[in-house]
């Protein structure tokens, strides 16, 4: 089965992103840096999240 435009939503549905208006402190950046390191080893995943900044 193939598909063309014709299958597919238009693109006019979509709209912009938002702009960002949430700032982080470093804290809590650093925070968050923690708590994804922690999950992932969770599943046996090793990272370490070396730098954040928004």
């Amino acid at each position: 089965m193939a598909f063309d435009d014709s299958c597919l939503p238009p693109l006019t549905l979509l709209r912009p992103a938002e702009e960002a208006s949430v700032v982080y402190s470093e804290d809590e950046l650093l925070e968050r840096g923690i708590v994804i390191e922690e999950k992932l080893a969770e599943f046996k995943v090793k990272v370490s999240v070396v730098d954040a900044y928004a």
